[in-house]
């Protein structure tokens, strides 16, 4: 179960010596004898990320195959969580906490990006047996079938080749599983630093196909923003906001961000949904923060999700909160 190391009190860190070193290190400081000593001291909390909750391919390429984790993955993992002692709450009292500079005993929350449909229909049901609070944060363009899922077009692409070549020249070998991953990351940070305005353009001419047909990849995958409205009576449910084109933030103006940030909550309120939380797509640049931070206090939000994986401390800033991939993989470089 992939997150699951982490309720030992350790992450997996990684293949180099200095890491399992750390592993080393954390493995007896957080051994079993001295959880009741920890319990009494420790001022640290965690937010769980998922993505889809379906099955994972096993054809399919680590790196985006780790984006999914079973129904029985989340169920097991909440299953340990509780027997560790870890009380669920909900992602307004960890923002709540941390604008407060409150001690977070042993407390998880849980956020899912995109607004899959798997989301709704397969881990609410999850959620609600262990009565944990489930906070998804929506990217309307995927829902409205507006954005191009493309790291699914992507998957397939390499998957079905002996070599990729990019538009700026590089070639990569395709043919090995290995080979096959690392031509994955390459065409996936070429893409994440085209601009909003050439992407789709960009997009169809590298994958020689319409617009249209690829973004009929994402059909049934995700909820229709108009379906929102049969959950939102949900209690351990809330939405939040993951930008309208699930486009890579960094790359955004402060005026292209809030354009986009703005049509994702106008198309939320048209069906009565006023988030209160974000998400960061591909978060991982500690600057979006201090970026961005100003923008979402004037929109409204308490908090801000990253894709950065630590736990959560007293002095965590509540507008770049990290997040714990939960995942079928142990072992993932986040997305």
């Amino acid at each position: 179960m992939g997150a699951e190391p982490f309720l030992d009190g350790g992450l997996i860190m990684g293949k180099n010596i200095k890491n399992t070193l750390k592993q080393i290190a954390r493995a007896v400081v957080y051994a079993a004898c001295w959880e009741p000593l920890w319990d009494r001291i420790r001022d640290f909390g965690a937010v769980m990320m998922i993505h889809s909750i379906s099955s994972v391919d096993p054809n399919g390429l680590e790196e985006n195959q780790s984006l999914r984790a079973s129904p029985e993955c989340l169920d097991r993992f909440l299953t340990a969580a509780k027997k560790k002692g870890f009380v669920f709450v909900c992602m307004d009292e960890i923002a709540e906490t941390l604008a407060a500079k409150k001690k977070l005993s042993k407390c998880l929350a849980f956020t899912a990006d995109d607004g899959f449909l798997d989301n709704f229909e397969v881990a609410l049901p999850v959620m609600k047996v262990h009565d944990a609070p489930l906070c998804i944060n929506l990217a309307t363009g995927l829902m409205s079938g507006e954005t191009i899922a493309w790291w699914d077009v992507l998957e397939q692409y390499v998957l079905s080749r002996q070599e990729i070549t990019l538009p700026d020249g590089r070639v990569f070998a395709a043919k090995t599983t290995e080979e096959k991953r690392e031509a994955f990351r390459q065409v996936r940070w070429w893409i994440q630093k085209i601009s909003l305005q050439e992407l789709n353009d960009a997009l169809a001419a590298f994958f020689c196909r319409s617009v249209e047909e690829l973004r009929s990849v994402s059909v049934g995958k995700y909820l229709p923003v108009n379906k929102l409205p049969i959950y939102t009576g949900e209690p351990l449910l809330s939405l939040g906001c993951h930008t309208h084109s699930h486009f890579a933030c960094e790359n955004f103006t402060r005026e292209e961000f809030c354009a986009d940030v703005n049509k994702c909550l106008q198309l939320l309120a048209e069906v009565g949904v006023k988030p209160r939380h974000f998400a960061f797509p591909y978060g991982r640049d500690s600057r979006i923060a201090e970026k961005f931070g100003s923008a979402l206090r004037e929109f409204g939000f308490v908090s801000a999700s990253v894709t950065v994986p630590d736990v959560l401390l007293r002095k965590t800033d509540p507008y770049f909160t990290p997040r714990l991939g939960l995942s079928e993989f142990p072992d993932v470089t986040q997305l």
